[in-house]
């Protein structure tokens, strides 16, 4: 399961990228495949964007910025980021096995809604 909640994890820009894409195009053209495969994209960045809920707030700063490379986010908050896991590695504290802690949160998670969880991501 955690093969699948990583490759998940990991298509989460492709995903946005797919969604950014199926939205132009639906501005031009109505098409309801097009619109139906829309809604899954969505559905499939909530969940990921839900799995945040399950974190605390260091996991949830980690998981964004290592696993996700929070491309988006304001350069403010990017360096303020930085300098948060800085302090952590002055702490002794290994930003490797925060997110090994978020992973293993998610993968509970999934385990309990495998069907959920399969339904959503087959195709990846």
């Amino acid at each position: 399961m955690e093969q699948w909640v990583q490759k998940a994890i990991n298509s989460y820009s492709l995903l946005r990228e797919k969604e950014a894409m199926f939205e132009r195009h639906l501005e031009r053209r109505e098409n309801a495949d097009m619109r139906d495969a829309l809604a899954m994209v969505k559905m499939q960045i909530g969940a990921i964007e839900s799995w945040f809920a399950l974190l605390d707030t260091e996991e949830r700063v980690i998981f964004r910025q290592v696993l996700l490379g929070d491309c988006d986010a304001a350069t403010s908050n990017r360096i303020a980021a930085t300098k948060w896991m800085q302090g952590l590695a002055i702490a002794g504290r290994s930003v490797w096995q925060i997110r090994e802690n978020a992973i293993e949160k998610v993968v509970r998670f999934a385990d309990m809604h495998t069907n959920i969880f399969f339904a959503l991501f087959e195709n990846i």
